[in-house]
């Protein structure tokens, strides 16, 4: 783990590779240093590269990983703040294990290892969602009670209970978030909602009950502004609260139908109101139709539940207290302006950045697999490469391989391990691609031929791959370990003939 730079405050971010975390990544990264928490690699999340990002690839829920990244961290100077994005959330509303082992067990064991930081404080982000949608306008404040019944909803509300609890080890902060969107929407549902009312469809103008549903809406770049002025009153706040990331106001389908239509027609377009059970109807039928042609519709039938249904905030004291206040022009009614100019200059991209945040990279997942079979693997293969490389039948493969100290051989053979294991966690070839061209470097200068050099990645090749696939737990993803061990190695041993062929033309020129 690299020096972090001792002027800048720390931020342990996890989630940094979700829409909210790339967005403080790409806001805050001039003014904190960041560890960056994330399954994915940093080039699959799409955040460049710089000296105030440290990128860590790493599953939340898996506590000897994260006990390890975090003594890394304490021992480099430990860290000031947690904003803790991670989270797992999908559209089925259904009981899923990924609720309880991400969402709970994850966030559980994130605060344990992060007593060990001495932090200012930890925030935690929870979602207005966690409270039960209303009939009429009753307003929701810092103090209601996270009572809604849904899978998603009891994992963050267990989620809020295990922060108040570590309260006693850091302050804490749980910010409720409402519907955050950005310029490129990156809401789901009002990207579905906006698609289908600017559409051709023959359901564009459709309505379900009497459009009142209404659930507030908070721009990126206000949120952003929350978490900044949070950091910045640490010392002002108390050691537990909770705050509402939430404009004052809600907005309505039908108040967004019709501000959606005048933004992109310029003249007033009239919904037209279905009756819920109806809707409902429509829902069950496309759903069965979906999963015969495996183009499942967005719509649920659990969604028919918050008909007409209203989520109103009140937000004074969260505005009180850290001296915040939503911008009027980030407004989601005059924001939708700039939605549809993006939507309609730019479709590509448009559905692009929103259809990512559904189909969020499912084989992330496998890499952490691949990375934590290394490490459970790792002595016994270590072994059997040393074993195979000092082998008497191979004493005329490995001559200078053999006439190494045992403590240079076993550090050799353990390095290039290390590489593989920063290429899977990291994503980022360019590592060990450099170690490639040191290696044979190195190799050159002690008069290894390059053979003798490219057998040894070879065999190193051969030695992971057969024990990965060995793995009942890796058994279906054969083709993947061969991406990234032996492709990756085989690129390495290119490196290497490149180079030893650059350093044998220069030495034949010297002379």
């Amino acid at each position: 783990m690299k020096k972090r730079p001792s002027n800048l405050p720390v931020i342990v971010l996890s989630g940094a590779s979700g829409f909210i975390g790339s967005e403080v990544l790409n806001s805050l990264k001039e003014e904190y240093y960041f560890y960056a928490l994330a399954r994915r690699s940093q080039k699959a999340a799409g955040i460049p590269v710089h000296p105030n990002i440290l990128w860590i690839r790493v599953d939340i829920a898996n506590e000897p990983e994260i006990d390890k990244v975090f003594t890394e961290i304490v021992s480099n100077g430990g860290a000031d703040y947690f904003i803790h994005l991670a989270g797992f959330y999908d559209f089925e509303n259904k009981p899923n294990p990924e609720y309880t082992r991400t969402n709970v067990v994850g966030t559980r064991i994130v605060l344990q290892a992060a007593v060990k930081l001495n932090l200012k404080r930890f925030v935690f982000a929870s979602s207005l969602a966690t409270i039960k949608f209303f009939d009429s306008e009753r307003l929701i404040n810092e103090h209601s009670i996270s009572d809604a019944e849904y899978p998603y909803a009891r994992s963050k509300q267990s989620g809020e209970k295990l922060v108040k609890e570590y309260s006693k080890h850091f302050p804490c902060t749980t910010i409720r978030l409402a519907a955050i969107f950005s310029d490129w929407c990156e809401y789901l549902p009002l990207y579905w909602l906006l698609t289908v009312w600017l559409s051709n469809r023959w359901d564009r103008r459709l309505l379900v009950g009497q459009g009142t549903a209404a659930i507030p809406y908070l721009h990126i770049t206000d949120l952003i502004s929350l978490f900044n002025c949070v950091l910045k009153r640490v010392g002002e706040l108390p050691v537990y609260h909770i705050l509402n990331a939430s404009p004052r106001t809600s907005a309505s389908q039908r108040t967004l139908f019709k501000a959606a239509h005048h933004y992109s027609y310029f003249h007033p377009v009239e919904p037209v109101y279905i009756p819920k059970w109806f809707a409902a109807m429509g829902i069950i039928f496309r759903n069965l139709v979906g999963k015969i042609t495996g183009n499942q519709p967005f719509e649920r039938l659990w969604m028919m539940k918050y008909v007409d249904k209203q989520l109103i905030v009140d937000s004074i004291e969260t505005e009180k207290l850290v001296h915040w206040k939503p911008t009027k022009r980030l407004g989601i009614t005059r924001r939708l302006l700039f939605l549809i100019a993006k939507m309609k200059s730019n479709p590509f991209e448009w559905h692009y950045k929103n259809k990512k945040r559904l189909t969020a990279a499912p084989t992330e997942s496998q890499y952490l697999k691949i990375y934590e079979a290394m490490i459970q693997l790792k002595e016994e293969m270590l072994q059997e490469i040393i074993e195979q490389l000092t082998a008497k039948e191979n004493a005329a493969l490995f001559p200078n391989y053999q006439k190494m100290s045992e403590e240079y051989r076993c550090h050799c053979v353990e390095y290039i391990f290390k590489m593989l294991e920063t290429d899977i966690r990291t994503g980022e070839r360019s590592y060990i691609m450099d170690y490639g061209e040191h290696l044979a470097e190195h190799r050159f200068f002690e008069n290894f031929p390059v053979e003798e050099v490219v057998k040894a990645l070879q065999i190193t090749t051969r030695t992971i791959v057969k024990n990965l696939v060995a793995l009942p737990a890796l058994k279906e993803m054969k083709q993947r370990i061969i991406d990234e061990i032996a492709i990756t190695l085989q690129m390495v041993i290119d490196e290497v003939e490149d180079t030893y062929a650059r350093l044998s033309y220069s030495k034949e020129a010297e002379k």
